[in-house]
């Protein structure tokens, strides 16, 4: 009985410590700036205006940039486009950001009518392209804009026979 006793004391002991521990960490500790317990003096120390980090200024700036469109990219050709001579990629097909400004383009794949890949007719060093053969291909572009939002798409082109 004295056993349980003593492990019962020790117990309420340690229990009474621990919630005096607690009360000091909590209330009784100020600074001079009158922050009263230890989390708020932390808190104080790291300069946050309030609970929301700046008074929403972070969630002000997501949210503008999220509004801001994806960039596209647009097919614009009012001539015709001939196999093997060579065209500069941008008279016919640009990308455009939210603001309409241009962006550059990167050509990931060119196939033509028959889905054989056909990726070197496009010369990366000049932008110049040259389609081996007329029908129907298929350019996959990618944009990228300052925000960092991309868009990818393909774009079929007609080709004509000379």
């Amino acid at each position: 009985m004295k056993y349980i006793i003593d492990l019962y004391g020790r117990f309420l002991l340690s229990g009474a410590v621990l919630l005096l521990v607690f009360v000091l960490l909590f209330s009784r500790i100020s600074d001079s700036e009158g922050n009263r317990g230890a989390f708020k003096i932390m808190g104080a120390a790291l300069g946050l205006t309030n609970e929301s980090g700046g008074a929403g200024i972070d969630f002000a700036v997501y949210r503008t940039e999220s509004e801001k469109e994806a960039p596209s990219i647009v097919y614009s050709y009012d001539g015709k486009l001939y196999a093997n001579e060579a065209v500069l990629l941008s008279d016919f097909i640009r990308a455009v950001d939210y603001n309409s400004g241009p962006l550059e383009l990167r050509v990931l794949q060119v196939t033509d009518s028959a889905s054989n890949d056909i990726t070197s007719c496009y010369d990366r060093r000049n932008g110049n392209i040259c389609f081996p053969a007329e029908g129907m291909n298929r350019i996959t572009l990618a944009a990228k804009d300052s925000s960092n939002k991309k868009y990818t798409c393909t774009i079929e082109v007609p080709v004509n026979r000379r």
